[in-house]
């Protein structure tokens, strides 16, 4: 996926895009240090003046920036993003979600958001007949057709958890190697990657049971399920 536009590459930032991690370089003009888009060892700033993107972390050490500890930008990721976009896109279309979203046109992420609700509304009952849109509070509202803000952010933040778990699943399926310092990694490894809800909640800064409500109102699957569905079609893809 082209992260091109600054516009673009701010979206991925604001919403730690797992997908754009290699793509280009986050630096922030206050730490002065530099981070791959999608690292959440830092607070992200919400004043663009505050942040600058470069192509590669030798553009940025040659501004005078220093490298994150955390997410060591140096190191780019070899994962094969074209597939995972392609998972993303199949399984979700699979399921009637909206198609990976975040492309270069934000009007055109928000008309998919719209049309996927009216689609939704009008589903046979072998899925539910309407989708609740959730309040920050939890509670359940009903369909309006004007696109607020906050399910704007909702179908956002589940196409990027979606995101999330289809990387997981990658890294499950062609054996990435675990942190050393992690002993714990073997033991939460999964078919579906080795993120729960709860840290998929805690990357979508809400509260897991918020977020699990949010995941399943939008796509009718639990987190879990949906990262089985990425494990699954990528291990055939192996095979």
């Amino acid at each position: 996926m082209p992260y091109v536009k600054e516009s673009t590459k701010w979206h991925a930032y604001q919403f730690c895009d797992p997908f754009a991690a290699g793509s280009f370089i986050v630096c922030n003009k206050i730490t002065k240090i530099f981070c791959q888009p999608d690292c959440d060892q830092h607070p992200i700033t919400n004043l663009k003046s505050e942040i600058k993107f470069t192509s590669t972390p030798m553009e940025a050490r040659n501004m005078g920036y220093e490298a994150c500890q955390y997410c060591n930008p140096d190191n780019l990721p070899s994962t094969d993003v074209e597939l995972l976009i392609k998972v993303v896109g199949i399984i979700n279309l699979s399921i009637g979600f909206v198609a990976p979203l975040i492309c270069e046109n934000e009007e055109d992420n928000n008309s998919q958001i719209i049309q996927n609700i009216h689609k939704d509304t009008e589903l046979p009952t072998k899925r539910r007949s309407s989708v609740p849109l959730i309040n920050d509070d939890g509670s359940v509202k009903s369909f309006d057709s004007a696109l607020s803000k906050n399910d704007s952010d909702h179908y956002k933040l589940v196409d990027l958890a979606c995101r999330h778990l289809a990387l997981a699943a990658a890294n499950n399926v062609f054996g990435k190697e675990e942190d050393p310092t992690s002993p714990s990694d073997s033991k939460r490894r999964r078919r579906g990657g080795v993120l729960g809800f709860k840290e998929l909640a805690a990357k979508s800064k809400l509260s897991a049971w918020h977020f699990h409500r949010v995941f399943k109102s939008v796509t009718n699957l639990t987190p879990k399920a949906y990262g089985d569905k990425c494990w699954d079609y990528l291990k055939s893809y192996q095979e």
